[in-house]
């Protein structure tokens, strides 16, 4: 049993580095990203706008949308991309002018960030 566990908490934990990682938009706001590719991170504006900037930087990536919808507190966009992954913008709002932001393209970290970054500049 200890043998077991000695073997595998180093896996454990690499598993749980790799998995979590964390990084700044390009305008500097911080987000996480988990093992899964999908980012999260708190936008300085409210549901409302960030919900039009997602619809807007999605289509800017030239991804489809497939589903849209928005209350009064929460909102979410998918899609697809050329290749056929799916792509959803989650938002939830967590304060007068905050928006929690999770993106995900297809488990692609970077085209997250990308579309995160997009998110954010349109958010203004």
């Amino acid at each position: 049993m200890v043998r077991m566990l000695t073997a595998v908490a180093p896996l454990a934990l690499l598993l749980l580095v790799i998995g979590c990682a964390k990084g700044t938009t390009a305008k500097g706001t911080h987000y996480t990203a988990n093992i899964m590719g999908e980012l999260e991170a708190y936008v300085p504006a409210k549901l409302e706008k960030v919900y039009a900037a997602a619809g807007k930087a999605v289509e800017d990536m030239g991804y489809s949308v497939d589903t849209s919808a928005i209350d009064v507190r929460e909102g979410k966009v998918e899609g697809r991309t050329a290749m056929d992954k799916a792509v959803r913008v989650k938002l939830y709002k967590q304060g007068e002018a905050v928006t929690k932001v999770q993106v995900c393209v297809g488990g692609d970290k970077l085209a997250a960030k990308d579309l995160l970054d997009k998110i954010e500049a349109r958010s203004d």
